[in-house]
């Protein structure tokens, strides 16, 4: 537990609300949350996906305003919430778990880019004076780093240390508050360790830290007092040695989960052949993770971040540069290789649809044939009749809507997009089909077609899921792998394969298997 700061400005709150609501649409996304972190005390903000703890961030930071005004209390001020300018005067710093770095930048200019470069009389910039000066920052935490080499190169546990040099500089007045999103989910767990050290150093100067994390091992180590949040409703705020790792599922997850109706008809007999291998796959975030998928098997993947789930999935696909061997149907697909994998029968649908799915100024036929424009030659030429052909039988098929195939892919709603791309990789019958959030931002209507499109793909091929919806998993995979700190820890299958399984393990440290061995999966 953290030490009793002197001061007495460390004695007041370093930050008290009460009645903070937030609503996006008719999503009530927090309800009357109050929350109090004390001055030199390290408290944790623990709830399950969609409990609304990014949303109680944000608006701290002032990305979101609150529903009505609601005002804070800091140990030398007051302010609105939803101001960024008031909070930063009133104290409080963020390190976001998307850190923020300039990754081409050297540690000295993005410690020092906003504002804070040493100048020569004249306003030139004391280049020496400025290295000298990050140095001090980063020693005053507990690290020691080049300063001179782009943070793009640097470990993940040095990147946030420069992140939270970044934070606690005192050009705009003295730190009260620190919030921390996630700050260990890309560490090792030596990094971790150096983490919790600072953080410790942090509050014994008394300063207050909130601290965001799913995983329990450092709240029992590292936290004074935990509130939970569920449902964007604060559920408890507790000291740490009145809890145990039960007792914290029990507040996040509640006593009764909705068991929803499964789509599969059974568990099958799984004797197909094996289309997927997967063994001893290790990259970053991944540890020697093995397991087979069988022709008509949909295998889910879950976790929380940092888990290590989506990573798998993009080493699969070949996006990652990664060790161990993957095999799709009889081939050995080598890494970092993504077109050798779609070759060899692999269909991805990543998580980001925006970014890495869409061709966003074509229509809804380009979508959907892109990766197959050899099967629509004629002459030597691609038949635009063949393409349309196509798109609207797949289309109908998925009840995309609007349903004209020469629309452009834009103009459809999140859910009809995501659909167009689960087309384009149904119409080249993949031996695998490997999905990360495939419903994720969707409405219920069209999850229920994209979940059709699963079925689908299952009855020609394998199908590898990753998903943060619990409840998704449960209710159209056959198995689940359940994934900690980037290894197998469990596997989930018939009676045992239900929502409120998953959520357990998941958010509880399993054990890892035995040395050398791997999940019997």
């Amino acid at each position: 537990m953290g030490a009793e700061p002197d001061s007495l400005a460390a004695t007041k709150p370093a930050l008290a609300l009460s009645g903070l609501s937030k609503t996006f649409g008719a999503t009530a996304a927090l309800r009357d949350v109050a929350l109090t972190v004390r001055s030199g005390e390290i408290h944790a903000l623990l709830g399950h996906n969609g409990s609304g703890k990014s949303t109680l961030i944000k608006i701290l930071a002032g990305f979101h305003g609150p529903d009505a005004p609601v005002i804070c209390s800091a140990p030398d001020a007051t302010f609105p919430m939803g101001d960024h300018a008031a909070a930063r005067a009133a104290g409080l710093r963020f390190v976001h778990q998307d850190l923020g770095l300039v990754d081409t930048l050297d540690v000295v200019d993005n410690l020092a880019l906003d504002g804070q470069y040493v100048r020569r009389f004249g306003g030139l910039i004391n280049w020496r004076a400025c290295r000298r000066r990050a140095e001090t920052l980063l020693a005053e935490i507990g690290y020691d780093l080049p300063v001179r080499v782009p943070v793009g190169r640097l470990a993940p546990g040095q990147r946030t240390g420069v992140a939270m040099a970044r934070a606690v500089q005192d050009g705009d007045g003295p730190v009260r508050l620190l919030v921390l999103d996630e700050p260990t989910a890309a560490m090792p767990a030596s990094d971790a360790e150096r983490l919790f050290e600072v953080l410790a150093g942090l509050r014994d100067r008394g300063v207050g830290i909130l601290l965001v994390t799913h995983h329990f091992d450092e709240v029992f180590a590292m936290a004074d007092r935990v509130t939970v949040l569920r449902d964007g409703q604060v559920v408890a705020t507790r000291p740490v040695d009145e809890l145990n790792p039960d007792s914290l599922v029990e507040m996040m997850i509640g006593s009764e989960v909705a068991v929803a109706e499964s789509r599969r008809s059974g568990p099958p007999e799984h004797e197909g052949r094996v289309v997927l291998g997967v063994t001893e796959l290790d990259c970053d975030g991944v540890d020697q993770v093995s397991f087979d998928v069988r022709r008509g098997e949909i295998v889910g993947v879950a976790g929380i971040e940092g888990s290590g789930r989506s990573e798998l999935l993009e080493a699969i696909a070949g996006n990652r540069r990664r060790s161990g061997r993957v095999t799709i149907a009889t081939n050995v697909v080598a890494g970092n290789r993504p077109h050798a994998a779609r070759q060899a029968g692999l269909g991805f649908v990543p998580a980001n649809r925006p970014r890495h799915s869409l061709f966003p100024s074509h229509d809804v036929t380009a979508n959907i044939t892109a990766p197959g424009l050899g099967n629509y030659l004629r002459a030597g030429l691609v038949s635009w009749r063949s393409e349309v052909s196509e798109a609207k039988k797949w289309v109908t098929q998925l009840d995309i809507r609007p349903s004209e195939p020469q629309a452009l892919i834009r103009s459809l709603s999140g859910g009809n997009q995501q659909k167009a791309v689960i087309a384009r990789w149904l119409a080249r019958k993949p031996e695998v089909l490997v999905l990360s959030e495939p419903t994720q931002g969707v409405d219920i209507a069209a999850r229920e077609s994209i979940y059709d499109g699963i079925q689908l793909a299952a009855e020609t091929g394998a199908v590898l899921i990753g998903s943060s919806d619990s409840a998704e998993l449960a209710r159209i995979c056959d198995r689940v792998l359940v994934m900690h700190r980037g290894k197998v820890t469990a596997e989930l299958s018939g009676e045992e394969l239900s929502e409120q399984k998953i959520d357990r393990l998941c958010i509880v440290s399993a054990q890892p298997t035995a040395e050398g061995a791997t999940a019997d999966v």
